[in-house]
């Protein structure tokens, strides 16, 4: 069984070599070769023309995403450059700004100082003439009732308004009115009786004689 096998095998392959060696020296498969080459070969320069052309549309989109971007980035570089310089500006107007506060914040302290100053000056002034004020309201004040003044000299006289309502009788006690005294007091200690003024001229006289007759020369 293995014999048949090998020898139909080799017979199979001894007729597909003889058919290949006639087709060589016929020329028939080298012009079949020849045929898928070149097919093969304007293929290949197909793809390649349609790899060159994506290639060049590639290579155009990378220049124009370049010139894009470098447009943009230019353009992002002047707006920075704006915006730097608008800040800039702003900074030194917002140093100025500061600056001119300060300032005015220095002179308002200053002000506040000074009118903190004459607001003492003036207290002072003030509490000076509320004492003379005072002084000369006492002194316009002053009357008998507080003073050695007498009532006769006063230059305001107070005038006392009688508020009781008039009944039509005479001034002074009443008929029938019963009257108040002071009621007697009891000693609560024994009376000390001192000698009187008369008593007492009347005994330095006497000493005064006495001293006088005693000087007399015998």
């Amino acid at each position: 069984m293995p014999d048949a096998y090998d020898r139909i095998t080799l017979l199979c392959r001894l007729k597909a070599a003889q058919t290949r060696n006639k087709e060589l020296e016929s020329g028939e498969r080298y012009v079949r070769l020849k045929e898928l080459h070149q097919k093969e070969c304007r293929e290949y320069g197909s793809r390649i023309l349609e790899l060159q052309k994506e290639a060049a549309d590639a290579h155009k989109e990378t220049i124009r995403v370049r010139n894009y971007w470098f447009q943009v980035l230019e353009d992002m570089l002047l707006e920075f450059e704006k915006m730097q310089k608008k800040t800039k500006q702003e900074l030194q107007e917002m140093e100025k700004r500061t600056l001119k506060a300060e300032k005015q914040r220095d002179d308002a302290l200053d002000k506040v100082k000074e009118l903190q100053h004459q607001f003492y000056e003036t207290a002072v002034r003030l509490e000076e003439e509320q004492g003379k004020n005072l002084k000369l309201r006492a002194q316009i004040n002053r009357d008998y009732e507080n003073s050695s003044i007498p009532s006769s000299k006063t230059l305001r006289k107070k005038k006392i308004t009688n508020s009781r309502e008039k009944t039509g009788r005479k001034p002074g006690g009443q008929p029938g009115h019963k009257g108040h005294c002071r009621k007697k007091q009891e000693p609560t200690r024994p009376a000390i009786l001192l000698p009187s003024r008369f008593f007492l001229m009347r005994s330095r006289h006497s000493s005064n004689r006495i001293i006088s007759s005693s000087e007399k020369p015998l």
